[in-house]
């Protein structure tokens, strides 16, 4: 035999194997794989049931109203959507620390209103930004539990 025909021999039995090999991988895999369940094929076994529905969110208790402006015109309320300023009596955002601390508009303390508070901002117009309320503004004349004299 030649050089050249025992090459061509070894190249033939390169393919052989080479091609061979990768059917041969998926059918060892199964048969192994039957094996280690206990006997049972494993490809033809049916998949897991799904699993159940998570459960629906709990839904978020309802924000209660808040509450009426008092009679006699002391509501405030400038323009339409864009340029309005809204007492925090009439943001329903705002309603439960309206409730929490105590927020009227008109302070029944003649020494303690928002005016000489350390938490209040002049806007101008009797009306202030309070650091303690994110939205809307409270009244020059207002006040709730937690005012501290301004320094």
């Amino acid at each position: 035999m030649s050089s050249n025909s025992r090459d061509q021999l070894d190249r033939r039995a390169f393919l052989r194997v080479a091609l061979g090999a990768p059917l041969a991988i998926p059918a060892a895999g199964a048969l192994l794989g039957a094996m280690a369940c206990g006997g049972q094929d494993t490809t033809t076994a049916e998949a897991p049931p799904a699993a159940p529905p998570a459960p629906a969110a709990p839904k978020a208790p309802p924000v209660p109203a808040a509450p009426a402006a008092p009679a006699g015109g002391d509501a405030v309320s400038a323009g339409g959507e864009g340029g309005e300023k809204k007492l925090v009596t009439e943001v329903p955002a705002s309603a439960a620390l309206v409730s929490q601390l105590q927020y009227v508009n008109e302070s029944a303390k003649p020494d303690q209103n928002c005016t000489n508070c350390m938490f209040y901002s002049d806007e101008g117009g009797g009306l202030g930004k309070c650091q303690l309320f994110p939205q809307g503004y409270v009244k020059a004349a207002g006040w709730c539990m937690s005012w501290a004299k301004k320094a």
